[in-house]
């Protein structure tokens, strides 16, 4: 998915990455659409009301929550495609194709992060998106747990089936289950060559590929049936519970997606998830993007919204505290053009507290937040 690009937000640059905001220009347009557009009527002033808050919410879940759930879920499915049909002909040509579409279940789940809450986070102990991304407990790293899974299984002489697959702790399957299957062999060797060669020599390597794909892919798409249809199997989509304010912990739903922002920020910094996610494929900054720009939607919407947090925050009379948040997104795509951690990381702390502080202040929001991680 590409960055849906709003109409106060920015160009980009050089490679994609670096973008700067025409804020003097934007300051004018804006001015224009409080006073012209108004949002909902033409001509109507857009003011910061509970209303307003309503439709911006209702906005983010419609135009990226939402999509971004779904898309996730058609990547996954995806994937399993790709798989079969690498497993039923095991090829370099299969193979990098196969590590594509990886690639791009990867930076979709990223898509998400930010927004962990509902039907990707509907076990007190054991949430549905662990089993997509162990790293996101408490950013550990179970590569070796995994690479000793993989091998003694595919080793092993019991059924790679669903059962088997259902019965696994979410350190052994996932992302990274899939990475590691995918782009190294049981030598650690990550030559397209000698993967190929390890799957037709040991079939049931492809056995347990094809296992983890679907798992993933079954997950995926409760994610997405629990937003738009049915939750926890109340019949109901969880879209409606949010938006009329039934949270699974009470919360306003705009604290709840304010918060799970900020969390989602701060574990980017406090576990230095640049230096973890995506190494072995190589695709942590793709990764780090993907994530940012979904943040970013949060606050800017997409490229036809008038009504969104962005601009209410500007009805509001709160120009400064935006103009942090916007310098701050610019900071962060200008760290991940250089591939700076450090900067990353420091961009990523300065956006936490916008979501603790500015955003929340500037709408009128009560956080109650504990300043954690959100593990």
């Amino acid at each position: 998915m590409n960055k849906p690009e709003t109409l106060l937000n920015c160009v980009r640059i050089d490679d994609g990455y670096r973008r700067h905001y025409f804020r003097t220009a934007a300051a004018i347009l804006l001015a224009g659409l409080l006073t012209a557009c108004g949002g909902e009527r033409k001509n109507d002033p857009l003011v910061l009301t509970d209303d307003t808050l309503n439709t911006a919410l209702t906005r983010i879940v419609d135009q990226t929550v939402i999509p971004n759930t779904q898309a996730f879920a058609e990547d996954a499915e995806a994937l399993v495609v790709a798989v079969s049909s690498f497993c039923n002909a095991p090829n370099t040509d299969g193979l990098q194709q196969t590590q594509s579409a990886w690639e791009a279940s990867s930076t979709g789940w990223y898509r998400i992060l930010p927004f962990l809450f509902g039907p990707p986070d509907d076990n007190l102990l054991t949430p549905g998106y662990l089993f997509i991304d162990s790293l996101r407990q408490r950013g550990n790293d179970y590569t070796s747990t995994v690479r000793t899974e993989i091998n003694e299984s595919v080793s092993g002489s019991e059924p790679l089936n669903g059962a088997y697959f259902d019965g696994l702790s979410f350190t052994k399957v996932g992302l990274l289950a899939l990475e590691v299957a995918l782009f190294e062999d049981a030598s650690e060797s990550t030559a397209d060559s000698d993967i190929v060669a390890g799957f037709i020599a040991q079939p049931r390597r492809c056995d347990y590929l094809e296992g983890l794909a679907q798992l993933q892919a079954e997950y995926a798409n409760d994610f997405y049936q629990g937003w738009t249809s049915d939750y926890q199997n109340s019949g109901e989509a969880y879209r409606e519970r949010f938006l009329r304010g039934a949270t699974d912990d009470g919360s306003a739903p705009l604290t709840l997606l304010l918060t799970s922002a900020q969390e989602h920020l701060n574990y980017l910094k406090q576990r230095t998830v640049a230096d973890q996610a995506g190494q072995i494929s190589g695709i942590s900054w793709a990764l780090m993007q993907a994530s940012i720009e979904a943040t970013e939607a949060i606050v800017e919407g997409d490229q036809g919204s008038v009504v969104t947090l962005a601009s209410l925050m500007l009805a509001a009379q709160e120009e400064s505290a935006l103009l942090s948040v916007r310098d701050n997104f610019e900071r962060a795509y200008e760290a991940i053009d250089d591939q700076s951690n450090l900067d990353f990381y420091t961009a990523a702390g300065l956006l936490d507290g916008n979501f603790k502080r500015e955003i929340p202040d500037g709408l009128a929001v009560e956080l109650g937040i504990n300043f954690s991680d959100g593990d």
